[in-house]
């Protein structure tokens, strides 16, 4: 009989990487319960795709190119687009941040891209049926609760997430992975004044005056999560 009589659960893939949306083909290819029913490399491709069938969740990755919407932007045109399918983002980056802001924005889940192809089909299959995917902030466990109150368990693990607006923490972001603010202004819609605004209200916020200084905060941070900072100073002080 062929899979597609037998698969309940159909997933659209979103990522700009060829490697991880074939690998995944290929792998859930193997589960009599999964069907690919779309792949997209870029975020328009997928939105404003007319030959789509009804599928169940998106798996799609947090971070794209210069040209594209992504971060929370992404996830909210997703969410308005396609609000009843379920939302795993697959993320290259472990910040609390990242998964907090994603379960704001909607996602039902967000799951390391080092993690196994097996975990990532039994997440598929766990916000595929209601529940919500958070292991880095649950040590492994998964919360079948709405997503608020995973963002509220989150927030002890993001640095920025308490003290900047989501527009601030899209831009710090984007500041962190390299980008200038113009190319932030064209990633987002905006304009070159608003960009920096919102660049130099966050700095504030965060105490810096400088790219350099955003950086060492958030090198400090990675540290405190880590449980580097400790062992760092008695390393110091021996």
């Amino acid at each position: 009989m062929p899979k597609s009589s037998l698969a309940n659960i159909r997933v659209v893939l979103l990522d700009g990487h060829d490697v991880v949306r074939q690998g995944l083909a290929v792998h859930i290819a193997c589960e009599h319960d999964i069907q690919i029913v779309g792949s997209y490399r870029r975020p328009a491709a997928l939105l404003n795709a007319v030959d789509l069938v009804n599928f169940d969740v998106i798996i799609t990755e947090f971070v794209f190119g210069v040209g594209d919407a992504d971060g929370n932007v992404l996830l909210r045109q997703l969410r308005r687009k396609f609000a009843l399918a379920a939302i795993l983002v697959l993320s290259n980056c472990d910040e609390g941040t990242t998964k907090t802001m994603a379960c704001q924005a909607g996602a039902n889940g967000v799951i390391g891209k080092q993690s196994s192809l097996n975990t990532i089909v039994d997440a598929v299959r766990h916000v595929a049926t209601g529940g919500y995917v958070y292991p880095a902030l649950t040590h492994g466990a998964v919360w079948p609760v709405p997503a608020p109150a995973v963002a509220a368990r989150a927030t002890h693990v993001a640095f920025l997430g308490a003290l900047l607006t989501p527009q601030e923490c899209e831009v710090v972001r984007c500041l962190l992975s390299g980008l200038s603010v113009s190319d932030i202004a064209l990633k987002f819609s905006r304009s070159q004044s608003t960009v920096g605004v919102q660049k130099f209200s966050a700095y504030r916020k965060l105490g810096v005056c400088s790219d350099w200084g955003l950086f060492e905060l958030w090198k400090f941070s990675r540290r405190i999560q880590s449980g580097n900072l400790n062992s760092h100073s008695r390393r110091r002080g021996a």
